[in-house]
């Protein structure tokens, strides 16, 4: 059925900008010490994002298109409760029939398909290109808002929005309410999204230290179903990979209780080792058959695979400076990891 119009109002309006020119607002410029400055800038940025995700949220139950908040104020309300958990953008699951109406949504509410980002990893390049989720940034505000249809390492056929919608639950996020995952299924997509898969720097800190406070936070029956919902997924292997390389001796205590008889993955092992992305890929691509899967993994050194050239040299670009070569020498440091007899770190 098409889509509605959804009228909503400018972000400006859902989250004004202080302007120090008006009437007797004027002050004398305070400095900050640079540390608190950016912590109120992220603060801010927060309350930015929590109040147009309310608003999306709201737009998209309104086209009756049921959509889960996930990701960041999701995992700073489980995991980081009286602390201040950052996040840059947001994250909204659809179900893949409806993914693309959803999309058509966001645009009616002022967004537009954001390009690849120079810089970006190359597994932030598959991610999008494949269509795992669509990158959007409000054309007035820059807020940037992620429309998943699947996340990271679940097969794309599978029920991954049904499941999570069969259990969820409701917060109020800016005076609003929004449907989001119960513990269980947020505590899943963290380790999953712990897997890494492009994060750097911060990002890379940031989601280890999720997946670390979830080992250690969350009770032993909340993590009986998170191996439940694992299993049902088929993703019992990544979560496993990332319990004994991210989480510690307690890491490795859930993983032999709640996944007895179940191995990590080796290639997600060296990934999470080595940040190798062709590892990563590897496990992405499994269920593929292997033409397919070496095209998809090789897909960013040959921008004619796809139609769109020009993003795909953008991507070139921006993620692999060596092209083959370090295509080749990220691959055999990796394998040499996978193959190699280890201990859980």
């Amino acid at each position: 059925m098409p889509c509605a119009p959804v009228q909503m109002a400018h972000f400006d309006t859902i989250a004004p900008r202080y302007d120090a020119t008006r009437g007797n607002e004027r002050s004398a410029p305070v400095k900050l010490d640079p540390a608190v400055a950016v912590t109120l800038q992220q603060r801010a940025l927060t309350l930015r994002l929590d109040r147009a995700a309310a608003a999306i949220a709201g737009a998209f139950t309104s086209a009756n298109i049921p959509s889960l908040l996930i990701k960041g104020p999701t995992t700073a309300r489980l995991l980081y409760a009286g602390e201040h958990r950052s996040y840059s953008d947001i994250d909204l699951l659809v179900s893949v029939s409806q993914f693309d109406e959803a999309a058509r949504t966001a645009e009616q509410l002022g967004f537009a398909s954001n390009p690849v980002p120079a810089g970006r990893a190359r597994g932030w390049v598959h991610r999008h290109l494949e269509g795992q989720e669509r990158p959007l940034v409000h054309r007035a505000d820059g807020l940037s808002l992620d429309l998943h249809r699947w996340f990271y390492l679940v097969p794309q056929n599978s029920q991954l929005f049904d499941i999570l919608w069969a259990g969820h639950e409701t917060m109020t996020l800016d005076g609003a309410t929004v449907a989001v995952p119960n513990a269980a299924g947020i505590g899943l997509l963290t380790m999953l999204h712990a897997q890494g898969g492009g994060h750097v720097g911060a990002a890379h800190e940031r989601v280890s230290a999720d997946a670390l406070r979830a080992v250690d936070q969350l009770s032993d029956g909340v993590w009986r179903e998170i191996a439940a919902l694992a299993r049902q997924l088929g993703v019992a292997r990544s979560v496993v990979s990332v319990l004994h390389e991210r989480g510690g001796r307690r890491g490795a205590q859930l993983s032999a209780v709640h996944f007895p008889g179940t191995g990590p993955d080796r290639w997600l092992t060296a990934h999470l080792r080595t940040g190798s992305i062709t590892a990563f890929q590897i496990c992405r691509f499994r269920p593929y058959p292997w033409p397919k899967r070496l095209m998809l993994i090789m897909l960013p050194l040959v921008p004619s695979l796809r139609p769109d050239a020009s993003l795909k040299h953008q991507a070139q670009s921006a993620t692999v400076p060596n092209g083959r070569a370090w295509l080749l020498r990220d691959f055999l440091l990796a394998a040499k990891v996978a193959y190699t007899r280890h201990k859980p770190h």
